[in-house]
């Protein structure tokens, strides 16, 4: 049986998660209390009639009970009474964190009950369900009179169990990964992105007594939990085993359990063994990777050895001398999407609509370019036209960080499905989770590849609000599945000025000399950045705040689209931007479109681009990713698949990948001085003005 590594790219509509690390260091003003309040004789607090909402100011809002359904939910009317009872919840505004546009349900809920502090989100429902809440686990936080301020570090109880057989267990385990927690026989649901799992054994000489876990402390990367053990008069004597599991925050170094008399400490930075594993990249290793050489103070080495590995903030352990320093260059970066977009453009145009995400693809064969060696790695990066001295993952996370707008969403996301049964080394699952960001999943491809893939599509229709569906064709997944990476990149943003739908008429637009089709072409005349370079014109569309922009681009010679590609190729965005120029009352026509393009197995371009031997069942050399579970079988990269959405309209663009929409103004009394007609086939762009990167490009030949 052949060993296939699985690999393919998609784009798809996301919206940042909320976790709770976006809560440290903040303060947040009271928003209201919830209290019980007993208008009728009986006192169930149940009863939907019994409960109020008192706001900041004083106002109280009775729960106006009605049975729940689609069209009739729970509604609140004021009355006239002052709400002077306890509260039960304290209500407090966190503001859109999640960037979702929808504030209705960004709220958190504090347990008024000082015995009993927990903190929760209030989750939004379907209309007649009941509220949901989501248990952010426990918080250092300080109740003041308007607000409340939460401090660094977070943890959660996930329970105490007494069993006999946790004897032979250590004092404490900690686990990463979801996987290696349930093969050693803990299967907690917890996020294994933002928490670290701490089992603690305790030991008491008599099962009666009993273990209170009291409010945790905080102190930078220390987290002290103050235990009582209450010790009753009668009980059994009979010898005690207890597992705690707690879900701390990645970043915590050490949880202190203090009995008043001892502390018991649990050091949460550990060092991972990776015998048998080949030795990770020079350069570039987070702090708990596989350290495979000895640690001495080397003078020669770049940069300082090991004052990195005693400095407790230190984010990277070099793993070996650095004599070839690694520059990160997000402009490089960038330049390189930019090259690479357009020679994949030029492949893959056949003369239809056309629509591609660079930096999605990029971020997988980024991804894949450290599981590579040899050749197969070198291909990689030529094709990618990559500087020998840039730092690959370095320059992707930094870059990754930029494309942070306002006004505009743009979420990133990568993440990986691995067969429970294949060894993914920990060098490069750590190192794709440190640069990339990436989530992994562990999958069942050997029994239940067609259960997986439907899986992984409906997580990619879910995410994609019903956009992208069936990304993974049938048969795309199989049992000698391995691998499946996943770049995901999702935009939605208005116009700086947005077009008049009134102007928007039918015109014709033409898609050959003597061929024209009648679309909705909308129109605005106004003042615009064009630049016009050897061949052709571009000009820039702005969405709010100028983070992002729109570039569309015209042929000087009509239809001649292979030619305004191959010019784009020899130019750069660095170019076009510097080169541009504000032009006055210029007349812009643009169409309204949308289209999906793909499902698509772009593997037969990237060959012609250089990149070979990843796909041949032979010379593929992807030996630092992991080992086959066949010894004898050797792992190749079957197929990239690569899937989009884009519409436009006059508001702006949405895109999964893109989205965008366009409204033109056009006027009669004032004969502009400069047009710009999208009236045939052009090629557009969307792109991040800072870095000057292409997140989209696409070329629309008959909308």
């Amino acid at each position: 049986m052949r060993h296939l590594w699985l690999l393919f790219v998609l784009v798809f509509s996301l919206f940042a998660e909320f976790h709770p690390l976006s809560l440290q260091y903040r303060s947040f003003n009271l928003s209201g209390k919830f209290k019980y309040f007993a208008f009728y004789p009986e006192t169930s607090q149940n009863s939907a009639y019994n409960w109020v909402y008192e706001t900041p100011r004083g106002n109280c809002y009775r729960l106006h009970g009605v049975t729940p359904s689609r069209t009739n939910v729970f509604g609140w009317k004021k009355i006239n009474l002052s709400c002077d009872t306890p509260p039960v919840w304290l209500f407090y505004y966190i503001g859109d964190l999640d960037n979702d546009g929808d504030t209705r349900f960004d709220f958190i809920a504090i347990s008024a009950d000082t015995k009993n502090k927990r903190v929760y989100r209030l989750l939004p429902v379907e209309p007649g369900d009941f509220f949901r809440y989501e248990d952010l686990g426990f918080f250092n936080y300080t109740l003041l009179p308007n607000s409340i301020s939460f401090s660094q570090g977070f943890i959660k109880y996930l329970g105490l169990k007494r069993n006999h057989e946790y004897r032979n267990l250590p004092k404490f385990q900690v686990f990463t990964h979801y996987q290696e927690a349930k093969d050693a026989g803990f299967d907690y649901p917890i996020d294994f992105t933002s928490y670290k799992l701490l089992l603690y054994k305790i030991v008491q000489t008599s099962g009666s007594n009993r273990i209170i876990f009291k409010d945790p402390q905080f102190f930078g990367g220390v987290i002290k939990i103050p235990v009582k053990i209450i010790r009753p008069e009668i009980g059994t004597a009979d010898m005690a085993y207890y597992i705690a599991a707690f879900a701390v925050s990645k970043d915590t170094q050490k949880v202190v359990f203090d009995y008043g008399n001892r502390e018991d400490v649990a050091l949460l930075q550990q060092i991972t063994s990776c015998d048998d594993e080949p030795q990770a990249p020079v350069c570039g290793l987070k702090q708990i990777e596989c350290i495979t050489t000895p640690c001495e103070p080397l003078q020669q080495t770049y940069p300082n050895y090991c004052v990195l590995k005693a400095d407790s903030q230190a984010r990277f352990l070099h793993s070996g001398s650095c004599e070839n320093i690694k520059e990160t260059n997000r402009t490089k970066l960038a330049t390189s999407i930019y090259q690479f977009g357009m020679h994949l453009t030029q492949k893959l145009y056949d003369g239809q609509n056309l629509f591609i995400s660079p930096f999605s693809i990029v971020g997988v064969l980024d991804m894949l370019y450290f599981g590579a060696h040899d050749e197969s790695r070198t291909q990689i990066r030529k094709a990618l036209d990559y500087p020998s001295n840039l730092a690959i993952g370095d320059s992707y996370e930094e870059l990754q960080k930029q494309l942070q707008v306002r006004d505009a969403t743009l979420a990133v996301a990568n993440a990986a499905w691995v067969e429970q049964k294949f060894h993914l080394y920990k060098s490069y699952r750590y190192l794709i989770e440190d640069l990339f960001d990436a989530s992994i999943y562990s999958a069942n491809f050997l029994e239940k590849s067609e259960e997986v893939r439907q899986e992984i599509n409906s997580w990619v229709e879910e995410k994609t609000h019903e956009k992208i569906k069936d990304l993974l064709p049938q048969g795309s997944v199989q049992q000698d599945t391995r691998m499946v990476l996943v770049n995901a990149l999702y935009f939605y943003g208005k116009w700086q000025k947005e077009f008049n739908k009134t102007k928007t008429e039918k015109e014709p637009f033409y898609v050959a000399s003597q061929e024209s089709i009648q679309v909705d072409m909308m129109n605005m005349e106004g003042d615009f950045n064009v630049s016009e370079m050897d061949g052709f014109r571009a000009l820039e569309l702005p969405y709010k705040n100028a983070e992002l922009s729109m570039w569309l681009f015209l042929p000087n010679e009509d239809f001649n689209i292979q030619g305004l590609l191959e010019n784009l190729s020899k130019t750069s965005m660095q170019q076009i931007n510097s080169t541009k120029r504000e032009m006055f009352d210029v007349l812009f026509k643009m169409p309204k479109f949308k289209l999906t393009w793909g499902t698509k197995n772009i593997v037969e371009e990237l060959q012609a681009l250089g990149i070979v031997d990843i796909f041949d069942p032979v010379r593929a050399d992807l030996s630092l990713l992991g080992k086959p579970i066949n010894p004898n079988a050797n792992l190749f990269v079957s197929g990239i698949f690569h899937k989009t959405f884009i519409e436009v309209t006059e508001e702006g663009s949405e895109a999964a990948a893109a989205t965008a929409t366009t409204i033109v103004e056009t006027s009669a009394q004032i004969p502009p001085v400069y047009t710009f007609y999208c009236d045939k086939p052009f090629v557009f762009m969307i792109v991040h003005n800072k870095t000057l990167t292409p997140l989209f490009m696409g070329v629309v030949s008959r909308p």
